[in-house]
């Protein structure tokens, strides 16, 4: 199965950053820092609901300063059924810091 890698830089308000085009499984999830300490905060959001506590993955994450230590594996979103619709929404405490890189493939 094609795999297909999208890589973007959360805000520092909560906003959209990937939505499922069609049926789909995540098979990795990274986030990475490009500058100082930071934090990143990533709700999993149906299609359909709205972002809320109970969407949330991870609260304000700690991400390191710049180099090997500063990749941070999601491995909550490894292997999550996505469906059409459905979105990812994170914030960073620090815009300009971090990069989320998210891998999915068609779902069989």
């Amino acid at each position: 199965m094609a795999k297909t890698v999208t890589i973007m830089q959360p805000g520092t308000s909560a906003g959209v950053v990937y939505t499922s085009p069609n049926a789909q499984e995540i098979v990795g999830a990274s986030v990475c820092g490009a500058g100082g300490a930071s934090t990143i905060t990533v709700h999993l959001v149906k299609s359909g609901d709205a972002l809320a506590a109970d969407t949330m993955i991870y609260n304000a994450l700690s991400v390191a300063a710049s180099g090997a230590a500063a990749t941070v594996f999601l491995n909550a979103l490894f292997n999550v059924g996505l469906k059409n619709g459905d979105a990812i929404h994170a914030l960073a405490n620090d815009a300009a810091t971090l990069t989320l890189m998210l891998t999915t493939r068609d779902a069989a």
